[in-house]
């Protein structure tokens, strides 16, 4: 089970059903933690009515819409996990309708996102593209299931395999800013699962990492939302 390290947001891969002090590797910082894994990890929480939005993404509407959420993608820089330098900055500017930067890398996850999609269908089954909102929150997802338990987050690396996302995959872990958007949209979305869908567009293969939701970490989530909203 995927926990993040308090201290340096290292990705760590612990074993389930234990309980008890870790310590973590890259930084030796110790904590407790619990990887009880229930039967429904959301059945102890108060009940939430997510809306999906028909809405298509990239258009206009679902741009200005974005603009008034707190968004999934967003999450990483509010909590200081972006691997982008001024991203808090940017994304400032963005809120305030200033024109979003797009680089290469992300065309690149763009154009390969539906060859992405169908390779994971092929093996997991269907998952298509939807929005939701919950309150103050958004989520635009790569995928859910039709039954919305489970959701798909595509990551394509823009260096492929060379890239430390491919890496941590095939080692059950993720980086700390992907764990922080999934899990925001694990609690706008409510569903039981996400899938971490590390696409490698050369080889046309990808491996999956399974992450449950963690409302430990949305609490985490709140908090930095909370704090960075009046900045706007």
């Amino acid at each position: 089970m995927i926990r993040l390290c308090p201290v340096c947001a290292t990705s760590l891969n612990l074993p389930e059903g234990q309980s008890g002090v870790v310590a973590c590797p890259p930084c030796g910082a110790r904590f407790l933690a619990d990887t009880q894994a229930p039967d429904d990890p959301l059945a102890s929480l108060p009940p939430a009515r997510p809306q999906r939005v028909a809405i298509a993404q990239g258009t206009d509407s679902w741009r200005e819409l974005r603009r008034s959420l707190r968004m999934a993608s967003e999450t990483p820089a509010v909590l200081g996990l972006s691997s982008f330098s001024n991203a808090a900055a940017n994304l400032r500017a963005e809120k305030r309708g200033k024109r979003i930067f797009v680089n290469a890398a992300m065309r690149k996850g763009t154009e390969q996102e539906p060859f992405a999609r169908a390779a994971y269908a092929a093996t997991h089954g269907a998952a298509d593209a939807a929005m939701y909102v919950d309150g103050d929150y958004g989520c635009s997802l790569d995928g859910i299931s039709a039954d919305g338990r489970t959701v798909l987050e595509i990551k394509t690396p823009y260096r492929g395999r060379a890239h430390e996302r491919w890496r941590l995959a095939l080692a059950g872990r993720t980086l700390p800013s992907d764990y922080a958007q999934i899990q925001h949209q694990l609690m706008v979305c409510r569903a039981a699962r996400a899938h971490l869908f590390v696409w490698d567009a050369e080889a046309r293969e990808g491996v999956r990492v399974d992450i449950l939701p963690d409302p430990a970490f949305w609490l985490r989530i709140r908090i930095g939302w909370d704090a960075f909203w009046p900045t706007l």
